[in-house]
């Protein structure tokens, strides 16, 4: 067990403690011997409670933990194996401080967060081993092709996606600092490799846990469904939020709109003549430079939200809902 889960444990034991305690009496907090710390360790983690945080006042200890000449009488006849605790004024702010940093972490993250924190974990340690440095650029995207397909909007989410992330590896200490332009789709980030190795460690050790499967139990079928009043994309327990009126939008819309839609792969000028609610020949030959675009933008969009990348079976010619999903 490392410090941070002893440290973790002992606030737990307190919050129990004080809800235990009777209105004008100190808390006790008893010694278990089937406790994994130590009373030693308990009671320096308490010490650095009181003296360095200064959130909790420790009026008695228990009796082994105390030299034998400071014994009273009656804790020789009748040791005691508590320790005496009052709160200070600042503990509930504190403990409100320290909750909302340890759903932080990594390992607390939903499943929905963590999908979207690790990939650029992974694209960290990448740039990290090419560069060899501890200060880099971490692009957004590869080359500018992959926006082929994207509006407007969907950048600007790209873009606030990563900075939320990154503000998020800031605050847990990952990343000392990092700066980002103003319509740039990159980032100059300063990292703390220790920091930094520590948690990918244990992003690695979740990934491995979230995508292991074993004979005797089957995933639940992730299905799709749309909710085009709401620009909503589900996809089993993701969700992804759509621009209503753009054009990638309205193919998933279509792709989605109920059984037979599904099944079906739709051809090209289907899809714009849908759209377009139009019938003419030259006007829909016009908007197929469209449909391929959008078509790839709208896959890899899923993709980074989700971890999806097969949602889509599509081509210059046609696009389909992959049978795995319906």
């Amino acid at each position: 067990m490392t410090y941070e889960e002893k440290f973790s444990l002992i606030i737990s034991n307190l919050l129990e403690a004080k809800k235990m305690a009777r209105n004008g009496y100190y808390a006790k907090l008893y010694l278990s011997e089937a406790s994994v710390i130590s009373p030693e360790i308990t009671y320096d983690i308490l010490l650095k409670l009181q003296d360095d945080e200064k959130i909790i006042t420790l009026h008695d200890a228990p009796s082994s933990l105390k030299v034998i000449t400071t014994l009273q009488p009656s804790e020789m006849l009748n040791p005691n194996s508590y320790f005496l605790i009052d709160f200070t004024d600042s503990f509930v702010n504190w403990i409100s401080d320290f909750q909302i940093k340890e759903k932080g972490k990594i390992e607390n993250l939903s499943d929905a967060n963590f999908k979207e924190v690790y990939p650029v974990l992974a694209q960290i340690e990448d740039e990290m081993q090419l560069s060899q440095s501890d200060k880099f650029n971490l692009g957004f995207i590869s080359s500018i092709h992959d926006l082929r397909g994207f509006d407007n909007e969907d950048v600007d989410e790209l873009v606030n996606g990563y900075l939320k992330i990154l503000d998020y590896l800031k605050k847990i200490e990952v990343l000392v600092t990092y700066s980002h332009g103003a319509k740039s789709l990159d980032a100059d980030i300063s990292l703390n490799a220790p920091r930094f190795l520590e948690v990918w460690e244990r992003a690695k050790k979740i990934n491995q846990l979230q995508n292991k499967t074993t004979p005797t139990v089957q995933k639940e079928k992730a299905l799709a469904n749309y909710d085009p009043k709401r620009g909503l994309l589900t996809v089993g327990t993701s969700s992804i939020k759509l621009n209503r009126e753009s054009f990638r939008a309205k193919i998933i819309e279509i792709l989605l709109k109920d059984g037979k839609s599904k099944q079906k792969e739709w051809s090209w000028d289907e899809i714009i003549e849908t759209i377009e609610d139009t019938k003419d020949i030259e006007a829909t030959k016009e908007s197929k430079d469209k449909f391929y675009p959008a078509c790839d933008g709208l896959s890899k969009f899923i993709a980074q939200k989700t971890g999806i990348n097969n949602l889509l079976i599509y081509n210059k010619s046609t696009v389909r809902i992959n049978p795995d999903y319906i």
